[in-house]
Order: structure tokens, then sequence, then C-alpha cells
């Protein structure tokens, strides 16, 4: 019997935490009931199901995952995840999202966008009907760097209130610890600024150039209006970015576009949880796929061998465990 989505996910979940420095308990004189990574991946249940607290707790009672994947001889109550959640720090779901990325080796074209996550909690319809003149419209911004190819995201980071989209730009450069070729992003990331610490990591930037009479050109933005009137595929290229505004449809489409917590900390991490788990679900799948072709490939190579067949043109590799 093939695994479900959701035991899938769980496994690829645990296989990555195992990898990372996250320890499995908070400190030495921890009750030692539950370990992190149970908490972290009961975390990864409730954002996946888009579940409260205390659903997820309900939840976990009758599913077979309980014990077979966590280890757990019984469900924690629903205050400890909510007060485990209030105290992770940032650093682990960046690792997590790093270990996702762990197994490719460099990144042909990387995008960068931002989107928002509506943070209010008094419904517009009510503000309207109690006459207030100017209806909130609180949210949080966040920025994420997208690996095009795969669909999967390098490196995210998250602001309370409105900014430029080219302030988070050097913060997100700094977090990539991969080969990159390609860098796209739209006019909003149009500065010579942008375009040097670009460069300066070995980076080709395709990022098209806001013109107008006003505008101060630099050397770098010349360069790229030159590029762009003389090479007809940088265009085709650039259009690609587009597919990080499908990442963003996708995740608030299956996890929704708003922020449940109240405080400022606890919305980033919940905003991170949620491309985290959209993350690991299609490296799941991505890695199920692979598994499965290659033990096919294994099989036919193994069929041919016995029938006398010459060999086949191409090797399979064993198959790498990419968890």
């Amino acid at each position: 019997m093939s695994k479900s989505e959701i035991g899938k996910l769980f496994e690829h979940c645990l296989a990555c935490l195992r990898k990372t420095r996250i320890p499995l308990f908070s400190c030495k004189f921890s009750k030692r009931t539950y370990t992190q990574h149970q908490h972290l991946s009961l975390l990864v249940l409730k954002t996946y199901l888009n579940l409260g607290y205390r659903e997820t707790s309900d939840l976990a009672h009758e599913l077979w995952i309980t014990v077979s994947l966590f280890g757990l001889e019984k469900v924690p109550h629903f205050t400890t995840l909510q007060k485990f959640f209030e105290r992770i720090p940032n650093w682990w779901l960046e690792i997590l999202l790093n270990r996702v990325l762990h197994h490719y080796n460099s990144i042909k074209y990387l995008a960068i966008d931002s989107t928002g996550l509506a943070a209010g909690r008094t419904s517009r319809y009510f503000q309207m009907r109690m006459g207030r003149k100017v209806l909130s419209s609180n949210f949080l911004k966040m920025s994420i760097l997208l690996d095009v190819k795969r669909r999967l995201p390098v490196a995210v980071c998250c602001h309370n209130r409105q900014r430029h989209d080219n302030r988070d730009l050097l913060p997100l450069l700094n977090k990539i610890d991969k080969p990159v070729e390609y860098f796209l992003a739209d006019k909003a990331y149009d500065s010579e600024g942008a375009f040097a610490a670009i460069k300066a990591r070995s980076i080709k930037p395709i990022i098209p150039v806001r013109i107008g009479s006003l505008m101060v050109y630099g050397r770098l933005r010349n360069e790229m209006i030159d590029k762009w009137a003389t090479h007809p595929t940088v265009e085709k290229q650039y259009h690609q970015r587009s597919l990080v505004e499908s990442f963003f449809s996708a995740v608030k489409r299956r996890f929704g576009e708003e922020v449940k917590s109240r405080l400022w900390n606890l919305q980033r991490l919940e905003a991170m949880l949620k491309v985290l788990v959209y993350s690991m679900s299609r490296s799941a799948s991505s890695a199920a796929l692979i598994e499965v072709f290659y033990r096919a490939a294994s099989a036919t190579c193994a069929h041919h061998r016995l029938l006398g067949f010459p060999p086949i043109f191409f090797h399979v590799p064993e198959a790498a465990s990419i968890a």
C-alpha cells in the first residue's frame, strides 16, 4: 500500500530535522516527554491542514502517523504546541528551508519578488458598518528568493510595515550558499547598487531598467539597456520571473492569505512556516517521483540482463537519498 501525501510529507520533514543542528530538547532540565522535533512535526501538520492548535491535537489522536512516524505514546495538549511555537527561533526554520534544497548543487534562474499577507483581526465589513472613514489595512510583507526551475524558495524575509522592495535585496543575497547563473527581478529592483551587488557575486542580472527623462543611469544599468536591446533571448528569460507570482498564489490558495497570530514575531514565524511546509510537500512529491523512476529503471536493467540483452546505453546510478 502506497503512503499518503501526509505520510510522505512527514517522512521528509523528520529526515530534514535529523540532519539539522536543532536539539532534541530545549535544555538539560526539560521533562523529555516530547522532543522538539516532534513538536515541529506537529506544527507542520497544523500548517499543512490549515488547522488550529486544538484541532491539530484532536486530529493527531486519530491519525496513524502519531505512533508510526512521530514515535509518540501520547499526543501533547494543544497549549503545549502553542507555547512551543512562541519560543521557536527564526534560524530553525531557515535551516529547515535550506535542507530542502541541500541536494541541489546549483541554481540556474533565481527570482525575487514580494507579497503581502493580511494580519488584521477586525473585519473590514465591521469597520465600514461602524462608520470608520479609514479602513485598517494591516499586513505582513514577505520577500522571497525562488529557484524558478524547481519552484522552491531559497530565502525568506518578512517585515511588519511597508518598505521598498529594493531594501530586502542585499539581506536575501547574503543568504545564498549555492552558485547562481541568472538573477531575475522586476523594475522595483532597478538600481545601480542592486546591479553591483548581484555582479559582485558572479551572477548575471536580468532586470528591466526604468526609462525616463529624470532617471540617472549608471554604467551597469546602461549595459543592461544595451543587452536588452541587442539580445532577443533576454526578454524570454525575464518572463520566467512570473513563476514567483505563481508560487505566491499556490501558497495563499493552499494555506490562506492571512496570518492568525497577533504578535509580530509570531506572525513572521507563521508566514515562514507556510512557505516551509509548502516547500516540503513539493519536495517530498518530487522525491517520491525520483525514487519511482530509479526503481523502474533499475528493474528494467536487471530484466535486460536476465534476458541476455546487451547493456543499455545509459547508466542508472544508485537512488540517492534526497530526504
